[in-house]
């Protein structure tokens, strides 16, 4: 639509992981708040779904990420989600751009071409957190989205500190706003895969190496040994197969099948991590903490890797138990205690939720972000930094003399096969079995 306030970009299309939800509950509030909203999306999922449901329009635009393998179609699809970005720019002619997370420079660029302020929103620390390897070198990359950002916004003041270095525009912290279904003291049916007479632990996070559920499997196999009576859950989609075979093996390999059950992507996790008897959050190092978060508010009791943005969250003993990421003896040491003292579980549940209720609550929640957004709103102007968009475009732009090159190839390798097929035909036509079939379809058939 012309006219439109705030473009949104999200990288994934799914709702399977923090940041898109993250993006969700902002897009849904800044139409609350009278902006018009648009948002891109690669493709058609639960994203555009939820974004229909509140009325929000969305446009698909195929896209690819400037980190992993970098071949050319990989590059060709960048190139080609730039150009339609612009055209989307032209058309719906919005007044602040906003790009959720590092993954994709595609919307930063075009804004960049179009002369449109850009936000850019991290809510990731790259490599230590997702083992991010990025087409540029780390510097590199981070100097770019410092060049074509008029603002950048973090998810955590860790995040925050880590990009400081490379970062010279203003920045902010915008913790992530909960669903607002979370603060109506719902009491959520127990799943049935929760099972009443055991301890049951949940892991809500996407499967990948990042987010340490290891650790979940070795502290759960050492309470079992105690003879403690204790079940694993994790939810969330399988990002990296081959850390989801480990988990797997680890589980076959020590008998553990009755004990451990992979849900996979669950829309709505909350009765799951509301009824759960403790959340395990075991990421090597978490930008934010939203399961932390939307535990705490659920009055369930956490145990969480002591990394990142969690220590933002609370305190160790009064809002959560904390151990270090790998040590899974720990892990078990810190379960157990709560499964030993309810007490302790309950007080220490109880505080989580005041401290929770006190920062993300829907009466105290504040942030910087409309502020910036009008501000930019009324002063529009941005100048264009050529050489930044050449850099991108030295790496995005395809060879078009290899791309010719390997077209010739395949159309000689078209012309041989084409080739072949009319000599095998030449010798099916000129054997003596063709000549005698020939022979007997001339005869006619006696009356």
């Amino acid at each position: 639509m012309p006219g439109t306030d705030i473009l949104f970009f999200s990288q994934m299309p799914d709702l399977g992981g923090g940041a898109q939800r993250s993006l969700l509950n902002i897009a849904v509030e800044s139409k609350r708040r009278g902006y018009k909203v648009h948002v891109i999306v690669g493709k058609k999922d639960a994203l555009s779904q939820e974004l229909s449901k509140n009325n929000i329009p969305c446009s698909v635009i195929p896209f690819s990420w400037w980190t992993g393998k970098q071949d050319e179609h990989v590059k060709r699809l960048a190139g080609r989600s730039i150009l339609e970005m612009i055209k989307l720019l032209e058309r719906l002619q919005p007044k602040v751009c906003v790009t959720n997370t590092i993954v994709s420079p595609s919307l930063a660029v075009a804004a960049a071409v179009k002369r449109k302020p850009h936000i850019w929103f991290i809510r990731e620390f790259g490599k230590k957190d997702h083992g991010f390897e990025f087409r540029f070198d780390l510097e590199e990359t981070y100097r770019l989205i410092d060049e074509l950002s008029d603002a950048v916004f973090f998810n955590s003041k860790a995040v925050q500190e880590h990009y400081r270095p490379f970062i010279t525009k203003k920045t902010y912290i915008k913790y992530p706003p909960m669903d607002s279904s979370i603060f109506s003291n719902t009491s959520y049916q127990k799943p049935d895969a929760l099972r009443n007479k055991t301890f049951n632990l949940v892991n809500v996070a996407t499967v990948q190496k990042g987010k340490g559920q290891l650790d979940a499997i070795k502290a759960l196999k050492a309470l079992l040994s105690q003879g403690l009576e204790a079940e694993l859950h994790f939810m969330g989609k399988t990002v990296d197969k081959s850390y989801r075979n480990l988990l797997k093996s680890e589980v076959r390999k020590n008998k553990l099948n009755n004990f451990v059950h992979f849900h996979g992507h669950v829309d709505n996790p909350y009765p799951y991590i509301q009824n759960a008897d403790a959340v395990l959050v075991c990421s090597r190092q978490e930008a934010f903490g939203r399961t932390t978060v939307e535990a705490m508010l659920l009055k369930t009791p956490v145990v969480a890797t002591g990394t990142g943005g969690t220590l933002e969250l609370g305190k160790d003993e009064k809002s959560f138990l904390l151990y270090d990421p790998g040590d899974s003896k720990s892990l078990a040491d810190k379960v157990k205690s709560l499964m030993n003292n309810k007490a302790k579980a309950k007080q220490i549940t109880e505080a989580a939720y005041k401290n929770a209720l006190g920062v993300f609550g829907p009466n105290n929640y504040r942030s910087d972000f409309y502020t910036v957004i009008d501000e930019l709103i009324k002063s529009p102007s941005k100048t264009i930094n050529l050489s930044v968009i050449e850099d991108i475009s030295d790496v995005l732009r395809l060879d078009e003399q290899k791309a010719v090159k390997e077209l010739d190839q395949k159309i000689n390798s078209l012309e041989q096969k084409l080739k072949n097929v009319n000599n095998q035909l030449e010798l099916v036509v000129n054997s003596r079995g063709w000549k005698a079939l020939e022979k007997v379809r001339k005869l006619k058939p006696k009356r």
